[in-house]
């Protein structure tokens, strides 16, 4: 994991894995009208309230990680598939 932090580092913090959609749509997003949105007023704190923890998953691959590419996409597909089910349930 060091090596993939030192990788992104020295590519100033740059990375290719996350879809930007929007990046594509730049131009016609600053141009476009802009909403006011009415303030969101969050519901008070009580204290027998009951939050859920926190959970945090971090999973970063880069095609260097992969040894033998063709082995091993299907488990890194498998891995971040199970990531996006997990935050759906």
């Amino acid at each position: 994991m060091w090596a993939q932090i030192k990788h992104l580092q020295r590519n100033n913090w740059t990375e290719k894995q996350i879809a930007r959609p929007y990046a594509a749509f730049d131009g016609t997003l600053a141009d476009a009208l802009q909403h006011t949105l009415p303030t969101i007023i969050p519901p008070s704190h009580h204290e027998d309230a009951v939050y859920p923890l926190p959970r945090v998953v971090f999973r970063m691959f880069d095609y260097t990680d992969v040894p033998d590419v063709s082995n091993n996409l299907a488990v890194i597909a498998m891995l971040l598939i199970s990531g996006i089910v997990e935050l759906r349930c």
